[in-house]
């Protein structure tokens, strides 16, 4: 038998043409120029469609009526499916056989002949059976999800039996090119919630549907949103602001909206609800700009009063007291003492004559106020008084100063000639001493508010100022320190605290005491006149920790200071962090420039990615931190994230990344 080595194969849509088949659409496999002299020919494949005619033709197109007839079998997975045959008297040169299949996939066939001259002749080949092309009914829609949260999308395929999918992406909604997902080749696709990111924002997304290969068919592209929020707790208060979403890559403002608490003062948000300070990124009023979810808790300072005892003219008093805001307190039971006097209890009132049984010594003190007890007194019979100086003597003293002491051998008496010394006389008896004159140079006090106002945190002092008994009265209740940011010029910022407190109207002024870490306390400034209540410590540095107080004074016509008493301390740790940066990216040609808006800080790195996602250290693109820096730039494309550090005591200080920035 001769093998016909090389059998055409090839389909031709036939409408009625080749057989009396009227209105019908047929896919026609030709097996042509198969003269059975000489036994050419050539092998193909073809392909049918299901549940139509697919027609299989043999001629000879060379040597008229040279076959005789013509056995055709097809195969469908290895197993005979349908077959036919044809012969003829008179031999033939054209035969034709239609077939229908109701299954799609791979099939086989073989054919065997024979000719006029008696030779044989057979071929072997194959063809696809494929459905109907895809028809989406229905596509994802566009839509905005929280970041760390899944979503899925999904496509709907009215028309086609064996359909193939492919999801991709890309930022403008076209077809034309775009990023194959790998793995993702089902009518749907979900997003998880690790990979849902601030990179998904933006793109589109679509999937490539065909039936056995058939023309591909995409679904209409679906915008994605992703969106981060911001949402605050009154951590026990009330009145907290309602959250937020930001679309990421953009910024929103920090709700100025502050909530209430009884008993409590309201610092400012932190992500941690234990804090005891606020973070100065999250500022009321603040820029927030970070693609991600956070939770601000409110920051609360519980309300604290002072209990504080004066002597009145006795001495040993006992030490102050605070008073947390809602609770109780015993007030001491420690006596200051009088030489000559009965300690008879405590009164609010200077000059009282009996004590008030409220604040006895151990009594129990419940209300949410500060407090100034002063010391009662009961002259004991037979005792002599104790002299007291309450003002020095004014600045043209006169040339002498005379004092009569009483014959009594204990009796002494103290003199101020000078604001800040004193003098003891020994008592003579009946005869009067007479002092050397004295002369106090002592400057007015318009000089000295505005000698002091330029007071330097290098021009210290730890000594203080004498405390009188009457001066001892002055006391500074609520200091508040908060560390913030402050703009320094331009885009730059730094860290600085501020101090604020409650007046105090009989004070004339206040020094600022400061201590640095393990460092010695000092006084870094004066605030002079009563009114004023704050001061901004613009020296402070980052991881350092700090300590604050607040001692008032009073200052008499001739420039006399007395001191009152020191106000709680207040401790402050500025944050390890710098602010974050927010900056923005722009090309031109071959150029970008990095633009900053807002960064604290020296120098500046970045990093790149090309889907926002795996992020590489740039190392073209670092050093010094300037307001703009222009690279030469050989793609596009990708995304650029940035951060700023200072180099504090050797160690390297660094704020967050900032958000990617797309580079177009």
């Amino acid at each position: 038998m001769k093998r016909i080595n090389k059998l055409i194969l090839f389909c031709v849509l036939i409408i009625g043409s080749l057989i009396n088949v009227k209105s019908a659409k047929a896919y026609t496999f030709n097996i042509s120029t198969i003269p059975c002299t000489n036994n050419q020919g050539c092998n193909a494949t073809g392909c049918g469609y299901y549940g139509q005619t697919t027609y299989f033709n043999l001629w000879d197109a060379s040597v008229s009526n040279t076959m005789k007839s013509v056995t055709l079998s097809i195969y469908k997975d290895g197993n005979y499916d349908i077959g036919n045959s044809s012969s003829a008297n008179n031999y033939m040169n054209y035969t034709n056989m239609g077939f229908t299949f109701y299954n799609t996939g791979k099939y086989t066939y073989h054919f065997d002949g024979t000719c006029k001259d008696g030779s044989s002749f057979y071929g072997d080949g194959e063809f696809y059976i494929y459905d109907i092309a895809a028809s989406i009914s229905s596509s994802p829609s566009a839509r905005s999800v929280k970041l760390g949260t899944s979503s899925t999308f999904s496509v709907s395929v009215s028309k086609g039996s064996h359909l193939s999918y492919q999801w991709g992406y890309n930022y403008d909604g076209s077809t034309s090119t775009w990023h194959l997902i790998d793995g993702a080749t089902s009518s749907s696709y979900t997003i998880s919630a690790s990979d849902m990111t601030a990179s998904c924002n933006g793109r589109y997304y679509f999937c490539r549907v065909s039936n056995y290969g058939n023309d591909n068919v995409f679904s209409t592209p679906a915008k994605l949103t992703v969106y981060s929020t911001i949402s605050y707790n009154s951590n026990g208060g009330m009145g907290a602001p309602s959250s937020v979403n930001k679309n990421c890559d953009t910024s929103v403002t920090i709700s100025s909206q502050k909530p209430t608490r009884e008993g409590y003062e309201f610092l400012g948000w932190s992500t941690s609800s234990v804090a005891t300070s606020a973070n100065s990124s999250y500022a009321p009023g603040s820029i927030y700009s970070a693609n991600e979810n956070i939770t601000l808790y409110a920051v609360w300072k519980q309300k604290t009063y002072a209990i504080i005892y004066y002597a009145n003219g006795g001495k040993n008093a006992p030490d102050s007291q605070i008073k947390n805001h809602g609770t109780s307190i015993y007030l001491s039971n420690s006596k200051p003492t009088r030489e000559g006097y009965e300690f008879l209890g405590w009164s609010t009132s200077s000059t009282a004559s009996s004590a008030n049984s409220s604040y006895a010594p151990g009594s129990t003190y419940n209300t949410n106020a500060n407090l100034s007890l002063y010391a009662v007194w009961k002259q004991v019979n037979n005792a002599t008084p104790s002299p007291v100086v309450t003002s020095a003597p004014p600045k043209t003293a006169a040339p002498t100063a005379t004092v009569t002491i009483a014959p009594i051998p204990t009796a002494r008496v103290t003199i101020a000639p000078t604001p800040t010394a004193w003098v003891t006389v020994a008592p003579v008896p009946t005869v009067p001493v007479i002092t050397e004159p004295v002369t106090t140079s002592v400057p007015s006090k318009t000089a000295f508010a505005q000698q002091t106002s330029k007071l330097s945190p290098q021009n210290t002092s730890t000594s203080l100022p004498v405390k009188s008994s009457n001066a001892a009265r002055l006391t500074v209740s609520g200091l508040r320190a908060v560390s913030s940011y402050a703009k320094q010029s331009g885009f730059c910022y730094r860290k600085v605290v501020n101090l604020s407190w409650n007046k105090s109207p009989k004070a004339d002024g206040f020094y600022v005491y400061r201590k640095e870490g393990a460092s010695s306390e000092k006084k870094i400034a004066n605030v002079p006149m009563g009114d004023a209540i704050n001061y901004t410590d613009r020296s402070v540095k980052t991881g350092e920790t700090y300590i604050y107080r607040i001692l008032p004074y009073t200052e008499t016509d001739d420039g006399e200071r007395t001191a009152g008493n020191f106000s709680s301390k207040q401790t402050l740790r500025i944050g390890d962090s710098l602010k974050l940066p927010k900056a923005s990216a722009s090309t031109k040609g071959k150029h970008m420039t990095l633009s900053f808006q807002q960064a604290e800080g020296k120098y500046y790195e970045t990093q790149y990615s090309w889907n926002g996602k795996k992020w590489k250290n740039q190392s073209r693109m670092k050093g010094k931190l300037q307001k703009k820096i222009v690279k030469k730039i050989k793609a596009k494309g990708f995304f650029l994230r940035v951060r700023s550090y200072d180099i504090v005591n050797g160690k390297k200080i660094y704020s967050k990344w900032s958000a990617g920035l797309k580079v177009k």
